[in-house]
């Protein structure tokens, strides 16, 4: 959807097309987790548990299976190797900076007793994990000629597809995400706006 926008809209009208989707997704999804939090506000321990084990075991699986594919290439790159390798791409930009969802969930999994805290990283981790879906290149790899003849260029690839393990990933942060925002305490969060 993102590719047919930009050929057929001017930059600038693309950016606001983009900015309102994200605002209207924005409030759909607050929307539907503030119902949900009001009818199932006595489990909302029990939730919380199911949607941090299920996190866990989400990003587990996700290791295990095949992340996306690029250049057509009928084998993906597993969620292992995005993470092993992913810390060493991390700043080249681009598709890479994805990764930064790992670190956050990570944090956010062992800040589960600050409820603030573990929301606003999980939190970052959503957006970073579905942020991929901007991009349709990653850095392939680092040649000693480079792509232009210069030394240290990169190669990048297309990504073609996107394979089980991220749709696993995303949905790992995701309903940790939930699972904080059942956990938060709107009282709190008043009283720290109001001061």
């Amino acid at each position: 959807m993102l590719e047919y926008l930009n050929s057929n809209y001017s930059n600038f009208e693309f950016m606001i097309i983009l900015s309102v989707l994200v605002l209207l997704s924005i409030f759909l999804f607050k929307t539907i987790f503030s119902f949900i939090r009001e009818k199932f506000s006595k489990y909302k321990k029990q939730i919380f548990y199911f949607t941090y084990y299920a996190s866990i075991i989400l990003y587990l699986l996700s290791l295990f299976s095949d992340s996306f594919y690029d250049n057509g290439d009928a084998n993906g790159v597993f969620g292992f190797e995005v993470v092993i390798f992913g810390c060493l791409t991390v700043f080249s930009g681009g598709a890479c900076l994805t990764w930064l969802a790992n670190p956050f969930l990570w944090y956010s999994w062992t800040a589960y007793k600050k409820s603030n805290k573990a929301f606003l990283s999980s939190l970052a981790s959503s957006i970073f994990s579905l942020s991929f879906l901007l991009f349709d290149t990653i850095p392939n790899g680092i040649t000693l000629g480079g792509t232009d003849g210069q030394y240290g260029g990169s190669i990048d690839s297309h990504i073609t597809g996107l394979g089980l393990g991220y749709f696993l990933w995303t949905s790992s942060s995701i309903i940790y995400l939930f699972g904080n925002y059942m956990q938060l305490d709107k009282k709190s969060i008043n009283d720290k706006t109001k001061s």
